[in-house]
């Protein structure tokens, strides 16, 4: 390839670094204008095609939006106000479609330590929620990270520990211990069988 002389390539140089600086300046946005930026996640919809859900990240702050049939406007159904650094994950509607199940919490380190980035003297957990499309404050049912909902019941199963769990999400009686294995129970998920569902999970070991 043959080269520009010097002179002309000084010159292309230039006109292309002013050209390049004048585009910076009038395209340029702050730090804060980009950590600010808001964003959607996590879309669901209900089995009846009525509703769908998502979480809403907005400057940090975490809440869960709703809209319903037939115009599908987006609305906020938690109101969360502190950007906290929690997570919002696994929203499931319940199976009588009056509510939406989520948790709220990160995922745990090695040492078991849920994330709490305000370095809050009160620890964070990582629970299990639910919300009422009739209103009202959100609902903190028990400290699980994992669980599932029945295919036909207002039931979770959920895992603590080396054990699972079955909750009745209306009654909220004491919940009842279904099995306790060797490892550690993840990834719950009941068979479609309205019926006589199974229930089938990972089963993570420390060395297998």
């Amino acid at each position: 390839m043959k080269k520009l002389p010097f002179v002309l390539a000084s010159l292309l140089t230039g006109i292309c670094f002013g050209f390049s600086t004048q585009v910076i300046g009038q395209n340029s946005f702050s730090l804060e204008e980009v950590m600010s930026n808001s964003f959607p996640s996590s879309l669901v919809g209900d089995a009846h095609n009525q509703r769908v859900a998502w979480v809403f990240n907005e400057r940090g702050i975490r809440n869960i939006w709703v809209a319903e049939a037939p115009d599908y406007v987006g609305k906020p159904l938690t109101q969360f106000t502190e950007d906290d650094g929690q997570e919002i994950s696994n929203l499931q509607f319940s199976q009588d479609g009056t509510r939406i199940l989520f948790i709220r919490g990160g995922a745990p380190n090695r040492q078991g330590e849920i994330p709490n980035p305000l370095n809050s003297v009160q620890l964070a957990d990582r629970s299990i929620w639910q919300v009422f499309f009739k209103g009202g404050d959100p609902e903190k049912l028990l400290e699980a990270g994992n669980y599932t909902l029945h295919p036909s019941q207002n039931v979770i199963a959920y895992a603590k520990g080396k054990s699972v769990f079955s909750f009745d999400i209306d009654t909220q009686k004491e919940p009842r211990k279904l099995f306790t294995g060797r490892g550690s129970p993840r990834t719950l998920r009941w068979s479609p069988n309205t019926q006589n569902p199974s229930l089938a999970l990972v089963s993570t070991r420390g060395d297998h």
